[in-house]
């Protein structure tokens, strides 16, 4: 087998201090366009809409990593460049104005990519094997069997597969988070800040509960709808029967009071219990 080239997968950072916004932003689109590139994502604010907010979508670059919201005044963008053409990216957008900061990191990724690249060809070798056997039993068990071993096979190579276009994506393209910004950059103030947020978040919190609670009742609605009459019913019947069992048992006679002995009779003597 040759050797595999390196493959390194390089991500960078740039943040850049311009007079005019929206110029310095589309000159960057024809910087990332020109290399060969794209913007991925963009997001300029240049005044605070309506709703009091410049926030927008939560943006992610190509890698999944979340980019943060800007505030007015300032722009945030993220370029997918190829890998090879990133230093002279970097070194154009640097002139669009003065850079506060710059940086960039490197990934080697050639392991993972010989290894999942090898484990392709005799994934495939194996699935021609199985369907081969497929094509020529009549066992109905033995079919089941081949065609649960096919899907799971199946699968494991659209996984390599997919695994290796990324791997492929990663060292052949670049993300480059340009941010700019101006004098008069101010930041945003988020959703969740002050008395506002704080009744809002009061008011999301309840809406939330009364949300769970409606849930849970609606859940027990078809148990209550058999359980309530039967209750009922039993307990029409035990009351019945109550009334029923009361009426059936003869009171107990009351204890007389004996009658008085006439007078000068003498007195009635008492055994003793020994």
């Amino acid at each position: 087998a040759g050797v595999v080239a390196a493959k390194i997968a390089r991500t960078a950072w740039l943040g850049i201090k311009v007079s005019d916004l929206t110029g310095s932003a589309a000159r960057a689109r024809v910087i990332a366009t020109g290399a060969g590139g794209e913007v991925t994502s963009e997001n300029v604010v240049t005044s605070i809409d309506p709703t009091g907010s410049s926030r927008t979508a939560d943006l992610r670059t190509e890698s999944g990593a979340s980019v943060p919201d800007v505030g007015v005044d300032e722009a945030r963008m993220v370029l997918s460049v190829p890998a090879k053409a990133l230093d002279q990216v970097l070194t154009d957008l640097s002139k669009i104005g003065s850079v506060s900061y710059r940086s960039s990191q490197s990934e080697d990724v050639t392991d993972s990519y010989v290894d999942t690249k090898a484990r392709i060809e005799p994934m495939r070798d194996g699935i021609d094997r199985v369907r081969a056997l497929l094509s020529k039993t009549t066992d109905l068990q033995q079919v089941i069997t081949l065609e649960s071993e096919l899907t799971r096979r199946q699968a494991e190579l659209d996984s390599l597969t997919q695994r290796l276009a990324q791997l492929d994506q990663m060292t052949t393209t670049s993300d480059v988070t340009l941010t700019l910004w101006t004098d008069s950059t101010t930041p945003v103030t988020g959703p969740g800040d002050g008395i506002a947020g704080g009744l809002r978040t009061a008011w999301d919190s309840l809406l939330g509960s009364v949300t769970v609670i409606l849930t849970g009742l609606a859940a027990l609605l078809p148990w209550l709808v058999v359980l309530v009459p039967l209750i009922v019913l039993v307990l029409r019947y035990r009351r019945r029967h109550g009334v029923v069992a009361a009426t059936a048992v003869p009171a107990a006679p009351e204890a007389k009071d004996p009658e008085p002995e006439p007078a000068g009779a003498p007195a009635k003597a008492v055994k003793d219990p020994d």
